[in-house]
């Protein structure tokens, strides 16, 4: 229905209002991407669980990124964070690829080695 009532179309100077109904089904809505992504957020956002997006924070923070802290909630931006991700994953498989190569040849690290902690694929 329109501004008088009416249903149908209805024609101003400036404006044409259309009244027509669609089932829900055939609507999509779109929301625009996260400007900031928190432990909160995290798991539908970037499909990251929280206790692994809060865990690699500090070493992205170590890495330059940009981490805001408001009260107990742990922000970045999604799009530079995910950058930083996909490089620390290089760097990690490189690590890794070092390590078994040195086994194969009978080495191994004198004292105690942190292990890095892996993220979701």
């Amino acid at each position: 229905m329109n501004a008088t009532g009416e249903q149908g179309t209805h024609r101003t100077a400036e404006r044409v209002t259309v009244a027509f109904e669609l089932p829900t089904t055939a609507l999509t809505v779109v929301a625009a991407p996260p400007m900031r992504v928190s432990q909160k957020t995290c798991e539908h956002a970037l499909g990251i669980p929280k206790r692994v997006f809060l865990d690699s924070l500090p070493a992205y923070r170590a890495g330059g990124g940009e981490v805001i802290a408001h009260g107990k909630l742990r922000l970045v931006e999604p799009n530079a964070y995910l950058g930083w991700l996909r490089t620390h994953r290089r760097v990690a498989a490189q690590v890794d690829e070092a390590a078994a190569i040195a086994a194969e040849l009978g080495l191994r690290a004198a004292g105690k080695r942190r292990q890095p902690k892996t993220l979701p694929d």
